[in-house]
């Protein structure tokens, strides 16, 4: 905190606020404003490609379907596809949480309970 105190009182005495607050608001209105704005369209962009991946599984399925058999698309087929689909969803939306996740966030302390639990 001294050391703080003594910046503040050296920037006051020679008088280089304006200097400093020129740079401060360059800083903070040109370069973290626009970095914010990457960030946010970035993650609008990713959470409406992970919003769409199930209807867009569905409709490649269906698809693919079509046009490698000579059957029609039924609805004895349909039906429990969508169904199967509708289960897939979820795991599907946490997916994104789950690669980003953090990797120190799992310690080798958790692991050790984990795998004497699974490998009973």
């Amino acid at each position: 905190m001294n050391e703080i105190f003594n910046n503040i009182k050296s920037i006051k005495l020679y008088a280089w606020e304006p200097a400093f607050m020129k740079k401060l608001r360059h800083v903070r209105n040109d370069l973290e404003l626009h970095t914010l704005r990457k960030i946010g369209a970035m993650n609008a962009l990713s959470n409406m490609t992970w919003s769409t991946a199930p209807f867009l599984v569905s409709c490649s399925t269906f698809a693919v379907f079509v046009l490698t058999r000579d059957e029609p698309l039924t609805t004895e087929v349909v039906w429990p596809a969508l169904a199967l689909f509708n289960l897939l969803a979820f795991p599907l939306a946490v997916l994104p949480n789950v690669i980003t996740c953090d990797p120190l966030a799992i310690s080798e302390t958790d692991l050790v309970p984990l795998s004497r639990h699974l490998c009973r």
